[in-house]
């Protein structure tokens, strides 16, 4: 038989180093490590989040979120048209513009002035000389501007009533168009309206 060395025996007052190593020693080192959980049934620390049972506020989220989609959509939509009508109704107001500036042209007898008012494709098909001639012969003494539309070629168009030296009317219509070349508004040719 072998035998096992034995611990020496404690000292009075002192503990065994088996019972020092102990949790439970009453005068063991201090330990650290956690006390195990209370069984079933124990009150936890937080509160668990709610249960819905029906689904009711995933069903709100959804249409709310629908309804977020749809006014976002629809808003984007209403801005554009109201772009494309904002740049109609700017257009139609420059072209009539333009088309008064030609007309006041016309009634100083400021021929030079108004040809100059004229696009780049009408002055290439008219002189100077013969567009003063055919204007200077009608005698137009008073020119108001009526209203503005686009005609079937998407071409603006601007409706002037003339009043000549002898005192009849005339109603005419100006061909008004964005030059490329300047980015400017020009007259590119008129029409008595009959």
């Amino acid at each position: 038989m072998t035998s096992h060395p034995q611990s020496p025996a404690p000292m009075p007052g002192q503990q065994s180093p088996v019972q020092a190593m102990s949790p439970r020693s009453p005068a063991g080192p201090t330990s650290t490590v956690p006390v195990p959980p209370r069984g079933p049934g124990v009150v936890v620390p937080f509160a668990a989040p709610p249960r819905d049972p029906d689904k009711s506020r995933l069903a709100v989220g959804i249409v709310v979120g629908v309804v977020a989609f749809v006014l976002v959509c629809g808003g984007a939509v209403a801005g554009a048209v109201g772009v494309l009508v904002w740049s109609s109704n700017e257009l139609a107001a420059q072209s009539t513009q333009t088309a008064e500036r030609f007309l006041d042209d016309i009634v100083e007898e400021d021929y030079q002035g108004a040809y100059k008012s004229l696009c780049s494709s009408t002055r290439k098909q008219i002189s100077v000389e013969e567009f003063t001639k055919d204007w200077s012969s009608l005698g137009v003494v008073n020119a108001e501007t009526v209203g503005a539309n686009t005609s079937q070629q998407q071409d603006l168009v601007v409706v002037a009533e003339l009043t000549v030296e002898d005192g009849s009317m005339q109603d005419i219509e100006l061909t008004v168009a964005l030059e490329q070349q300047n980015m400017k508004m020009a007259v590119c040719g008129w029409d008595t309206v009959q």
